[in-house]
C-alpha cells in the first residue's frame, strides 16, 4: 500500500527529474509536503494532448468513469493493483491511456507495536528522488471547474519491506519514463513496465510519529527516531 509519501524537493529539481515543464502558476502556488496525504493536490507529471510532458498538481484520489457530476458518495481510491488494473473497469482506461509519474523523497510505512503504529521513511540510496507509477482521471464537478484526479500503482513488497506490508508502491526507472507516459506506448510494453523490479535497493529510516497524523505536513515528520523494533534491513535484495 502506499498512503503517504514525501515531495519536498523545488520545482526546477522535479522538472529536470522528469523532464516535464510547470507553468508558471503552478510553479509559484508550489509547496513542499513532507507528509503528503490523499486529497491533496500533488505533482504529477503526463503527457498531454499536444505531446508535451508536464508537471500538473492533481488531488490524489482516483476520479472513476462513472464519477459524473452530482454524483455524491463515490469511492476514489489512492491505489490500484498493477496486476489487475486492466481488468477493473474502474482503472481500465487510464491505465491504457492516462499514466502519470508521481515524484518522492520516498514513500512512508508503518509496524504496529501493541497499540502504537511505529513509522518508518523509505527512499532509495542516497535519497535520490523516485518516480512511483500512477494513472489519472477527471472529475467533472456539477459545482465548479473538472478537476483531474490520481493514484498510485502498487505491487508486492520486496525484500525486508514485507515485514511492514504486503504492498508498497511500483517503482519506474529513469530509462522508463518516456514509454510509461507515452499513450502510444503498446500493452505488451505497459505490461512489461508493469512487471519491472525497483530500479535500485531501497534504505529505511525509522521517523517520528508526527507523521501518524496526516495533519502535520513539516519537517519534523522525516525527523530520525528510533523504535524498539525495526525490520532487518539487508544490503541488497
Amino acid at each position: 500500500m502506499c498512503g503517504r509519501f514525501a515531495q519536498t524537493k523545488k520545482v526546477e529539481e522535479v522538472e529536470a527529474f522528469l523532464e516535464a515543464t510547470a507553468d508558471d502558476d503552478d510553479r509559484a502556488a508550489a509547496r513542499p509536503h513532507y507528509n503528503a496525504a490523499p486529497s491533496q493536490p500533488l505533482a504529477v507529471a503526463r503527457v498531454e494532448g499536444d505531446g508535451a510532458r508536464r508537471l500538473r498538481w492533481l488531488t490524489w484520489g482516483f476520479s472513476p468513469p462513472w464519477d459524473h457530476p452530482g454524483k455524491q458518495k463515490v469511492h476514489r481510491p489512492i491505489n490500484a493493483r498493477a496486476e489487475s488494473a486492466g481488468e477493473k473497469a474502474m482503472f481500465r482506461a487510464a491505465l491504457a491511456r492516462r499514466r502519470c509519474l508521481v515524484p518522492a523523497d520516498g514513500f512512508f510505512e508503518w509496524r504496529r507495536e501493541g497499540k502504537t503504529k511505529l513509522p518508518f521513511f523509505i527512499t532509495l540510496p542516497d535519497h535520490d528522488m523516485l518516480a512511483i507509477a500512477g494513472i489519472w482521471s477527471t472529475w467533472r464537478r456539477a459545482d465548479g471547474p473538472p478537476v483531474d484526479t490520481f493514484a498510485v500503482l502498487t505491487v508486492d513488497s520486496t525484500g525486508f519491506l514485507d515485514q511492514l506490508h504486503d504492498r508498497m508502491p511500483l517503482i519506474v526507472a529513469p530509462d522508463a519514463f518516456g514509454a510509461w507516459l507515452d499513450p502510444a506506448s503498446p500493452p505488451e510494453v505497459v505490461q512489461e513496465l508493469l512487471a519491472s523490479k525497483p530500479p535500485a535497493p531501497f534504505e529505511l529510516q525509522a521517523v517520528s510519529t508526527r507523521v501518524n497524523n496526516a495533519q502535520n505536513d513539516d519537517p519534523e515528520c522525516l525527523a530520525p527516531a528510533e523504535h524498539p523494533v525495526a525490520p532487518e534491513q539487508p544490503e541488497l535484495f
